[in-house]
């Protein structure tokens, strides 16, 4: 299990050049907390994979990678993201093959290699603890990997969309096709980074917004 905490804070703030610029509102996505089993693993992953930058913050260790601030507790995880009510993080990759070749000389276990439904190719990555990564090809990228959205897994996407909306300020939008179960199948909201929203249920142990897989926004 990893528990993910989302918030959403103001533009000042450690190393703000590489996190989204805020929207309208003056929010922009700040950083996320991983329950760890082991930080320094757990680092190594994001500075192997991801090009990240070890940081320390407020007693805390942490990466940093364009886009997202990433801080680590050490607390062991009972299971991992996948099928969770957060499922998964998503980046945008410079090259999805050299990211594949680079987490398999790690031992890393590979999930799905596919065309995404925006038709970019995909591929899923597990770091420790099983937490899963999303990567998506943008060869126009100046970097080798930049944080592009998180992705909730719930019965009505958007009661949770019209929240984000209602109090950060994010604009209601929608990303790839219509899928076969409707327009509201993939709905997202963004301030400079996409929060995606899919029809389903998380159904791993503990999956519930306020339970031990994903906690909700705080500021």
């Amino acid at each position: 299990m990893i528990r993910i905490l989302l918030t959403l804070l103001a533009s000042a703030g450690l190393a703000h050049a590489q996190l989204v610029e805020p929207g309208p509102a003056g929010i922009a996505m700040g950083h996320v907390h991983l329950n760890v089993s082991d930080v320094a693993a757990q680092r190594e992953f994001w500075v192997k994979q991801f090009d990240a930058k070890p940081v320390e913050r407020g007693g805390m260790s942490g990466v940093l990678v364009p886009g997202m601030l990433i801080l680590f507790t050490p607390k062991a995880p009972t299971h991992g993201s996948e099928g969770t009510v957060l499922d998964h993080f998503g980046f945008k990759v410079r090259s999805r093959e050299e990211m594949l070749q680079r987490a398999r000389a790690a031992g890393l276990t590979i999930g799905r290699v596919f065309i995404g439904s925006e038709g970019f190719p995909n591929a899923y990555v597990f770091g420790p603890d099983g937490v899963k990564v999303e990567m998506q090809e943008d060869t126009t990228l100046a970097v080798r990997a930049e944080a592009q959205h998180f992705h909730f897994l719930l019965p009505d996407p958007l009661v949770l969309r019209a929240w984000y909306v209602e109090k950060f300020g994010m604009t209601a939008t929608t990303r790839g096709p219509p899928c076969l179960t409707g327009p509201s199948w993939r709905t997202s909201a963004r301030v400079g980074y996409w929060v995606t929203y899919i029809r389903g249920v998380g159904d791993a142990p503990g999956a519930a917004v306020a339970g031990p897989s994903a906690t909700g926004p705080g500021r």
